[in-house]
């Protein structure tokens, strides 16, 4: 992991899932591997979790009616919450 999470979150921005709310298999894998899921500690999971929440409620104020990068936020941290969850973590 040589990148931050901005610039993870900005460079799968262009991300959105085929079915909201659904993620097929392959785009968890893609998510888990875009943000290096099962390489984090579990406060990485939790600060990964946190700023791709900053990113998009920062985005969705600039961008009011882009339902869509709500779409992508919810993907990611479905995601995230996934593996908390696999770990034992708190959700």
């Amino acid at each position: 992991m040589n990148k931050t999470n901005d610039q993870m979150i900005k460079e799968f921005g262009d991300f959105q899932p085929r079915n909201p709310g659904v993620l097929e298999v392959d785009e968890v894998v893609q998510i888990r591997k875009q943000f290096c899921i099962a390489d984090r500690t579990d406060l990485e999971l939790q600060n990964l979790r946190d700023d791709v929440l900053m990113f998009f409620s920062n985005y969705h104020l600039r961008y009011p009616n882009d339902v869509l990068s709500l779409n992508t936020m919810t993907a990611i941290v479905g995601v995230i919450d996934d593996e908390k969850e696999r770990r034992g973590m708190e959700v």
